[in-house]
């Protein structure tokens, strides 16, 4: 009583709740503009298994992972992003392909993917998905702001933090509420500085009859050009196969080289 009595007097502002915190920075980023057009390289590294990407004559690509001849433990990729369709697009050794998989979505639409399908990102279907719902302002809502809202989650507060920038930032901690495999998020770290997540962390799983996974998914988000846009991130999990027993896995990605062209060629998208 008598701190809240002092607090009055002298007029200092209690602190924001976690939730409050959590919610302040879901406002930041819920009109930030998503780029019409990114290019940028993807550099992938993985222990415990390989992985290989395939376009098929339809100008789908995939990203498989496993074991045997023509998997690998890392490799270098030329990727693309195209805003009216939300596609992104890889070059392979057969050409570009449109792919699903977040990993090679640096976008808040690719967080979008990450917390509701996991690594092997959205189904497959003949026609896009619709983009996001405009916002009352008349921009686009980011979708990941939505599917990390506050209703869908309890938010505690985890104490001081750093991005990977360096600036000073916040951490929260996060429980759903209900559908934990719908609502994935543990963490969350906010930039004191510009009040945008700087940090996501992710608990997934996974099990169908002969195989599963369960691990945790973590992506570094910072300003490039004015834009929100992943750097990053590590995936560590436990493979579950049958024939094969308990692996476990770590994978590291990294996105660079960032350029946002006003146009980029058809030949980029070959699916649409």
């Amino acid at each position: 009583m008598f701190s809240f009595i002092l607090a009055a007097i002298v007029g200092v502002t209690e602190p924001p709740s976690a939730e409050q915190y959590y919610a302040n920075a879901l406002e930041a980023m819920r009109d930030l503009a998503q780029p019409n057009y990114a290019t940028y390289d993807v550099r992938l590294h993985i222990t415990g298994m390989g992985f290989a990407l395939t376009r098929e004559p339809n100008g789908k690509a995939s990203i498989g992972l496993g074991w045997g001849q023509g998997m690998k433990p890392e490799a270098l990729f030329s990727a693309a992003y195209r805003k009216s369709d939300d596609l992104t697009s890889v070059e392979t050794p057969q050409g570009w392909g449109v792919i699903r998989s977040p990993v090679f979505d640096p976008t808040w639409n690719g967080v979008d993917d990450w917390i509701r399908y996991g690594f092997n990102g959205r189904p497959d279907s003949g026609t896009a998905l619709p983009l996001p719902t405009p916002a009352l302002g008349g921009l686009p809502t980011i979708a990941a702001v939505q599917t990390m809202g506050v209703a869908f989650y309890n938010v505690s507060d985890a104490g001081a933090a750093t991005c990977a920038n360096g600036d000073a930032a916040h951490r929260v901690h996060l429980i759903a509420r209900r559908d934990p495999l719908d609502h994935p998020l543990t963490d969350a770290v906010i930039d004191e500085r510009t009040r945008r997540f700087c940090y996501v962390r992710l608990a997934m799983h996974q099990s169908v009859v002969a195989a599963g996974y369960s691990g945790t998914f973590e992506l570094n988000i910072a300003d490039i050009a004015g834009e929100s846009l992943v750097r990053g991130g590590t995936i560590e999990f436990v493979v579950r196969l049958m024939g094969f027993g308990v692996k476990h896995v770590r994978m590291t990605f990294a996105y660079d080289h960032f350029a946002f062209p006003a146009k980029l060629s058809d030949e980029v998208f070959p699916v649409t």
